[in-house]
């Protein structure tokens, strides 16, 4: 082969391995939620959204028919709805639950006091999890959000609960003396996050009254949101 075949080739090799890695990398933050904590590679991990451009007709009206100032309006709406766009579909999928069909795991863990919880103590009734750490800072982010929704749900029925990801009582309880976590808290151990399928922190599920995880967030949400509850109210 000449050299300006064999550099031709070289080019395409480079800028296809670019784009390979750059697919994969958005692949890998496509399965973590917004802002969650990726914990095989302990980095940030942010969910992308398929943002869609605003839809403008292919046909335009007639010349005659639009003045300066009518065309200036129209370009002005769109592109006021061009950049709002992309804020909704942004926030719609940040508060989204993911639907999942799996089995609750054995297990059985402390709180504070030496309460104990197991599968046993989430039977007959919805229950939210959350599993979260000190050094998480979405963790921390939407503590205040998930005391009202827990101030929200307990009184209609549903459980919460948040299982701290295996930091051991003296960090745990250090911490919830400056920010406290309104509903129980246990304390995981080395092999919760595993046992639970947990990959990232935050991550949340919702278990519906039968025992069957149904929902999983990762990442924060805004567990205030009417929307967001009312998918866990509608268990009941």
């Amino acid at each position: 082969m000449n050299k300006p075949g064999l550099i031709g080739l070289l080019v395409v090799c480079v800028v296809a391995g670019a784009a390979a890695s750059m697919y994969a990398q958005k692949a890998s933050n496509d399965e973590v939620g917004p802002a969650a904590i990726d914990l095989a590679e302990s980095t940030v991990s942010v969910q992308a959204a398929d943002i869609q451009a605003v839809d403008v007709p292919s046909q335009a009206p007639d010349a005659a028919e639009v003045s300066p100032a009518d065309t200036q309006t129209s370009e002005q709406t769109n592109a006021a709805a061009a950049s709002e766009k992309p804020a909704r579909e942004t926030a719609a999928l940040e508060q989204r639950l993911t639907d999942v069909d799996r089995a609750l795991p054995a297990f059985e863990l402390r709180e504070l006091d030496d309460t104990v919880w197991n599968v046993e103590s989430l039977k007959g009734r919805p229950w939210v999890i959350n599993f979260w750490a000190t050094w998480c800072p979405p963790c921390i982010e939407e503590i205040p959000s998930m005391n009202a929704a827990y101030e929200y749900l307990e009184p209609k029925g549903i459980g919460m609960l948040a299982i701290n990801a295996g930091e051991g009582a003296i960090p745990v309880e250090t911490f919830l003396e400056k920010i406290a976590i309104d509903f129980p808290n246990v304390l995981g151990d080395a092999d919760t996050l595993p046992n639970w399928s947990v990959r990232a922190l935050p991550t949340t599920i919702v278990i519906d009254a039968e025992g069957k995880i149904i929902y999983e967030a990762l990442g924060p949400r805004e567990w205030d949101d009417e929307k967001l509850l009312q998918r866990v109210v509608d268990l009941l």
